[in-house]
């Protein structure tokens, strides 16, 4: 018991939402689309489980579907430029770490300065 709480202070586990890290390009515009585009996808499975009609759903349903896709795409460009711009001012920081493959790399036990 002691021990597991000396490791937990020491060594704090990472977590994030959701159980997994967030991508790059994903922002607040982007999760509130997503939703709103899922929530019209369900509607349409209800209706359609029904048969009934849902003519103007679809339509509303394919233009949510299309301003998610440019936004999504519009994020991705954006995160590419931002991350081309810091290679001219700092090489040798996240663009170097990212392609290398050093990015997510482990954090350093608090407390200890000196091997051994």
């Amino acid at each position: 018991m002691h021990l597991t709480d000396a490791c937990n202070r020491c060594m704090p586990k990472a977590s994030y939402e959701w159980g997994k890290k967030p991508c790059y390009w994903w922002t607040q515009t982007i999760a509130k689309l997503r939703k709103e585009c899922m929530r019209l996808r369900r509607k349409l499975r209800r209706f359609r489980a029904r048969h009934e009609d849902c003519a103007t759903s679809v339509e509303e349903f394919r233009l949510l579907k299309r301003n998610l896709k440019t936004e999504i795409k519009k994020s991705k460009d954006n995160s590419w430029r931002e991350l081309c711009n810091q290679v001219e001012t700092d090489p040798w920081g996240t663009p170097y770490k990212l392609a290398t493959n050093k990015l997510v790399g482990r954090r350093p036990i608090t407390g200890i300065t000196k091997p051994g």
